[in-house]
């Protein structure tokens, strides 16, 4: 790496390739969690070994919008302040949650701990754990039997997720819950500004969602810049002969946070890396658009 910024190979003295990232003195290069090597200058990617290269700036929400149309089938998509919506994408199309339904079971737990004037026994926060940190789906079971699942549903559309709902052809299945991007970016503002139980609860279920086990790690975090506070959940689904539903959300802390939900339905032959392809380089650009924004 050059002072100037640039990134070059040379070969006998002679520069045989180069970034061209040159007029960003100060610049870096990161080899980040999804195997991508990024050039920065502050919080800006001026480089990516997987955007293809010089990244033309400034990255806008329309970036966003743009590459979810190329994608193939549904991609539902909403970034969100602490204050509200900054920008949404096709936010209303209703999918299945698959595993992002777990962020709701224990926001309905807390919810429910709280109103009961009392903490998380040591058996719930063992199912909790083993729910959020590990996607176990025997503990998400046990949890929403604990709640209920028509009181996670109720609960879920008080705090304002007004499209999420039972799919009437399993209501009792959990991970067949019916929501939309703009729902899921309004569970994590209101965990974010702490508008459920306390702000211990809240706090708690938020450590989890930072402490995914790092098989299940993909999805939001790994495109963002090392070091960047993540707390998130994915789900994954695959209708055998039909759809993978592949999703995320998340909470980015960036200089100004934001909240972030993709939800992705497909045709099943793509496979379950085509939907962490679309999420992942939608995280990508979202933290680029917001840096950006934010930056005016």
């Amino acid at each position: 790496m050059q002072a100037d910024g640039n990134f070059i190979i040379s070969y006998k003295n002679k520069t045989v390739w180069a970034t061209h990232t040159n007029g960003h003195a100060g610049a870096y290069g990161v080899v980040q969690v999804d195997g991508t090597f990024v050039i920065y200058s502050g919080h800006l990617a001026l480089w990516s070994s997987g955007y293809g290269g010089l990244i033309k700036q400034p990255v806008s929400y329309a970036a966003l919008d743009a590459y979810a149309a190329s994608r193939s089938g549904d991609v539902g998509l909403a970034v969100f302040s602490a204050t509200g919506s900054l920008h949404e994408y096709h936010s209303n199309v209703l999918i299945r949650t698959a595993s992002i339904i777990k962020v709701g079971i224990l926001a309905a737990l807390i919810d429910k701990a709280a109103r009961g004037h009392r903490g998380l026994t040591t058996a719930e926060q063992n199912l909790a754990s083993n729910m959020i940190r590990i996607s176990d789906n025997n503990a998400a079971t046990a949890l929403w039997n604990e709640v209920g699942g028509a009181n996670v549903i109720a609960f879920l559309r008080s705090i304002g997720m007004s499209s999420t709902k039972s799919d009437p052809t399993s209501p009792g299945a959990w991970g067949y819950t019916l929501t939309t991007a703009h729902d899921f970016a309004v569970l994590a503002a209101a965990l974010f500004n702490r508008k459920i139980a306390t702000s211990a609860l809240c706090n708690y279920e938020l450590s989890l969602m930072t402490q995914i086990v790092s098989y299940e790690a993909w999805g939001i975090k790994p495109p963002l810049p090392p070091g960047t506070g993540v707390a998130f959940k994915n789900g994954w689904y695959p209708e055998y002969g039909s759809v993978w539903r592949v999703n995320s959300v998340g909470i980015v802390s960036a200089d100004q946070p934001y909240m972030l939900a993709v939800l992705t339905r497909y045709n099943v032959n793509l496979g379950e890396n085509y939907g962490i392809d679309t999420i992942q380089h939608l995280s990508f650009l979202a933290y680029q658009a917001h840096a950006n924004a934010t930056q005016k």
